[in-house]
């Protein structure tokens, strides 16, 4: 559901499936798994065209950051540059703020409003 070839409709819900994995298996995969797997979400995000797509990666690591706090921070900002669409490259943490901060006003659902805005400031 991570590779850029699954069209995003059909890796909808993987934002909840990385939430499952961490949650189930974040001791078992190590630092180097658990930062090669949210690099790989940060990336598809990175690329993403679908504004429902971005949403749900978005709420995903709203839930990361209100479970994990500064931890999960600490992990994005020591991921590698992500390449976005246009070929350019940047710093994995600061685009998934950006996007973050751009996709907040059009998150539609009540609860994950408030979960991304209390996130976002945490």
């Amino acid at each position: 559901m991570l590779d850029m070839r699954v069209p995003e409709a059909a890796a909808m819900e993987v934002g909840e499936l990385i939430i499952q994995i961490l949650g189930k298996l974040g001791n078992q995969l190590g630092q180097d798994g658990v930062g090669s797997l949210l690099h790989a979400v940060v990336q598809r995000l990175a690329v993403a065209q679908q504004d429902s797509f971005r949403q749900k990666i978005i709420v995903a690591f709203s839930k990361l950051v209100r479970k994990h706090g500064p931890e999960l921070i600490q992990a994005v900002s020591q991921l590698p540059a992500v390449q976005l669409r246009n070929g350019q490259t940047e710093p994995a943490l600061e685009m998934l703020l950006k996007s973050w901060v751009n996709m907040a006003p059009d998150i539609g659902v009540g609860y994950y409003v408030k979960l991304s805005v209390h996130s976002l400031v945490q």
